[in-house]
This record gives structure tokens, sequence and C-alpha cells, in this order.
């Protein structure tokens, strides 16, 4: 039983790594382009003197990228945990896993 809460917890991290990948290539391709308009517009500013005081502001700064960062720290699979067991209980596991279910 415990090898089949396993394989349930893996695939749903699975299926939550497909989301996230999702998340981020949705959210980041406007926000890159976005980034990429602020800075051709900033560098426009330069030459107009009214528009100096303008400069200051970072199109870097995006809170949203750093949320869409944090996403995928959040939902990045842990480290596996090693562990020596016996040879014949994994075995026994995988027949488990194998073996069809009536």
């Amino acid at each position: 039983m415990h090898s089949q809460n396993l394989l349930e917890r893996q695939e749903k991290l699975a299926t939550l790594g497909t989301l996230r990948a999702g998340i981020a290539h949705e959210i980041r391709n406007p926000l890159t382009s976005l980034k990429a308009r602020l800075y051709t517009l900033e560098k426009h500013l330069l030459v107009v003197p009214r528009a100096q005081g303008y400069r200051h502001h970072k199109c870097r700064d995006f809170p949203l990228e750093r949320i869409v960062q944090d996403v995928l720290s959040f939902a990045r699979p842990a480290d596996p945990k090693l562990e020596t067991i016996a040879a014949d209980m994994l075995l026994r596991e995988v027949q488990g896993l194998m073996s069809p279910k009536f």
C-alpha cells in the first residue's frame, strides 16, 4: 500500500510540474515583451529633457516575475532520500505494483 501511495504522489508531482511550467510560460512570455518594450521606451526617453526624472523607475523590477519564480521553486520536486534496502523487499514491491488488481 505504501508503494501505491508513493506512486500516486509522484503522479501528482509530475502533474504539478507540468502545470508550473505552463504557468511560467504563459506569464513570462508577455512579461518579457512588456519588459522589452519598456526598455526601448526608456532609451527613447533619454533624449527628452522633461522625461529625465522618469529614468529612475526600473523596468526590470516586476513583482509578477518574482511570484512566477516562487511558484516554480515551490512546485519543484524535493531531492530524493537515498536509503539502503534489501533487494528481496524491493522486488516484492515491484511485483505488487506490476501484478493485476481485480
